[in-house]
């Protein structure tokens, strides 16, 4: 899937979001869009509100974020976030959890900090992470002056990566000497 953001709508210094057609109807969608937001709508492969080539936002409320635990949902969906972005990101709206055990929950917060290195935003209200979202989009689309074209392929690892990872594995060999 390819996405452009129009470079005519940013020089009207508008925020382009593009938006998972299943969350048209939300109240973040609608708040995005009294704030001035044009809203590109498609079916995502990846995430729910896409900002930049890095920047993407998978929104979930509590019910669905547990949900998400229980039928391991969740980390095949982190994978693919990181696998499509640098700096993808989980905005969680409630905090009302009553079907999963709270270590069970902050376990999965600490592996997505942890191990998938991807930020856990809370927000009490729809309409919060709405704003959120749009700062968001100003820093990536009109505050940073970037060339934006989103294109989801799946990223493979690349040889130099393996031969890097094949030389560190010698004795007496780290990272910096590996490297050169």
């Amino acid at each position: 899937m390819e996405l452009s953001f129009d470079p005519k709508i940013s020089e009207q210094g508008k925020v382009q979001v593009f938006t998972d057609d299943r969350e048209l109807k939300s109240v973040t969608a609608q708040k995005l869009f009294d704030l001035g937001a044009v809203i590109h709508a498609k079916r995502l492969d990846v995430g729910d509100y896409i900002l930049s080539d890095r920047a993407v936002v998978e929104r979930k409320n509590a019910g669905d974020f547990e949900s998400s635990i229980i039928d391991g949902r969740l980390f095949s969906q982190v994978k693919e976030l990181k696998d499509n972005f640098s700096s993808p990101m989980i905005a969680l709206v409630g905090t009302e959890f009553e079907r999963i055990n709270p270590k069970a929950l902050r376990g999965a917060f600490i592996s997505l900090a942890i191990d998938y290195k991807i930020p856990l935003f809370f927000f009490e209200t729809e309409i919060e992470l709405a704003e959120f979202i749009y700062a968001l989009g100003e820093r990536e689309q009109l505050l940073e002056k970037r060339e934006i074209k989103l294109q989801f392929a799946r990223k493979g690892v690349e040889l130099w990566e393996r031969q890097r990872v094949i030389v560190e594995s010698l004795p007496g060999i780290g990272p910096k000497n590996a490297r050169s």
